[in-house]
């Protein structure tokens, strides 16, 4: 059992350390340099601690928020400008194309109208070449047909008998 376990850490080992290999870094990637001093460690554990910990204080001083808050507001600003250029644009964009627009729909429609005159004109063809009597006979027929195969109220059980 522990000859079994053994190799299983051994493979597991292999997989994740050896075979697996990252991909090169970027050429202009520059690997950052830790001085792995006692001291160089200890700076660095103060520095990323007191970075964290900024993050989860509130702003005590007034200037802080108050610039904070301009800067919200001017961004706020910015983007309702840039949207009102967008609409701007998006609006004379429509009026320029709707000429053009209505041109292809009207192809559209001429093209739509030939084809259905076309189809008309190819069924009164084909219908003037066969007997329309023919036709519908043979529609007849067929109907009388369904007829015979469906039952009558005479074939069906009357409610008296029960």
């Amino acid at each position: 059992m522990a000859k079994r376990a053994w190799q299983l850490a051994k493979g597991v080992y292999r997989e994740i350390f050896v075979l697996t290999k990252p991909l090169p870094n970027p050429e202009w990637y520059k690997p950052i340099k830790i001085d792995t001093s006692i001291q160089g460690l200890i700076q660095l554990f103060k520095r990323t601690n007191k970075a964290y910990l900024d993050t989860w204080r509130e702003e005590t001083d007034e200037e802080s928020k108050r610039k904070k808050q301009q800067k919200f507001e001017r961004d706020v600003t910015e983007q309702k400008q840039a949207l009102q250029t967008i609409s701007e644009e998006g609006t004379s964009l429509a009026t320029a194309s709707r000429d053009s627009m209505k041109s292809m729909i009207q192809d559209g429609i001429h093209a739509y109208h030939l084809s259905v005159k076309a189809f008309v004109e190819g069924y009164k063809e084909a219908t003037a070449k066969t007997d329309a009597s023919s036709i519908m006979d043979a529609f007849v027929a067929g109907s009388g047909q369904e007829k015979a195969s469906t039952p009558s109220k005479e074939d069906e059980p009357s409610a008296k008998s029960n």
